[in-house]
């Protein structure tokens, strides 16, 4: 923007914060990062909600896209009936999950977000891809079977497997792996990386360059809905990184929140925790405020609503 919003949020919170020496600035620039997503998830602006309808491939979990920032809703596209989201199961879901319950989608939770995105169709070994020639580490982690012990609780076991991408050519793991845990590769690999389930032709994980593992935001359904069942999802990309001062921002993101947010979180480090708290309560109630009009109003231009403002009631270097 012209008048280089990130550099007057950065100047206006470090003299509410009392210094401007360049390990502070490059603090605040980080804590300018946190604020500006933490804005973004209560107070979306309209540039960041996407609708998209994905194919469920089975089971009571679902894994979506890293594009996929904060779930929003969920819908049944067959019945046009919207999922309801909860925090907890009740105390029956545990029994209702082993007795195979299946049927439309009621309700769904948030699992959290995974390092892979689906699991082996049977025991099989991994088949690896890559995009470039240069070698790099792949580690894999995850459950392999014990034929001796079939039967028994000991018949899956952990174990991990370090592997050295080098060329275009698909190869396969050593081991052969009946579930995973976890992917990584070597951070800063200017490479993507797959693993993909050689019996069933589908991708376990994406790595993408530049990145160390994956990370799929995945939910869970009640009751199971099967195989092929269309869900759409609305849902926020995330806000762009903030990462230097020529960054851009939101027009929207109220400034008086950035400025007081930022100044907290330079506080805090500088053990300054009285201030910090009193820094991050008007930071809080500004979002709060904000939340509330989105709610209310929805997508409307807020800057037309008259809001109470904090900027200026006090300045902790007198």
């Amino acid at each position: 923007m012209a008048d280089n919003l990130v550099r007057n949020v950065l100047d206006a919170a470090l003299r509410l914060a009392g210094g401007a020496d360049p390990g502070k600035r490059k603090r605040a620039l980080e804590a300018l990062d946190r604020a500006t997503k933490a804005w973004a998830e209560k107070s979306p602006w309209p540039a960041l909600r996407r609708w998209e309808t994905f194919i469920h491939q089975g089971g009571r979990t679902m894994s979506l896209p890293e594009r996929v920032w904060v779930v929003q809703s969920v819908i049944d596209e067959a019945s046009k009936q919207k999922v309801e989201p909860v925090e907890h199961w009740d105390s029956q879901v545990p029994e209702i999950f082993v007795a195979g319950t299946a049927g439309t989608p009621a309700q769904y939770r948030k699992l959290g977000i995974l390092p892979v995105c689906g699991q082996p169709s049977t025991d099989t070994q991994i088949e690896l891809h890559t995009t470039g020639s240069e070698a790099y580490t792949i580690r894999i982690h995850g459950m392999k079977r014990d034929a001796s012990e079939s039967g028994s609780p000991f018949e899956l076991y952990e174990d991990r497997e370090t592997f050295v991408m080098g060329g275009t050519t698909a190869t396969v793991s050593a081991g052969t792996w009946a579930s995973l845990i976890a992917l990584e590769k070597d951070e800063g690999t200017e490479y993507d990386f797959k693993a993909v389930d050689p019996v069933a032709s589908k991708v376990l994980a994406r790595i993408p360059k530049w990145q160390a593992r994956a990370a799929y935001p995945t939910i869970e359904f009640l009751p199971v809905p099967p195989a092929g069942t269309r869900i759409l999802v609305e849902y926020l990309i995330a806000p762009d990184d903030v990462t230097t001062e020529e960054s851009v921002l939101d027009a929207g993101i109220s400034r008086e929140y950035l400025e007081w947010q930022v100044a907290g979180d330079v506080l805090w480090a500088n053990g300054r925790r009285d201030d910090a708290q009193t820094a991050w309560g008007k930071a809080e109630l500004i979002l709060t405020d904000e939340a509330r009009r989105h709610t209310t109003l929805g997508e409307g231009d807020f800057r037309a609503i008259p809001m109470d403002t904090y900027l200026g009631l006090e300045d902790y270097n007198g």
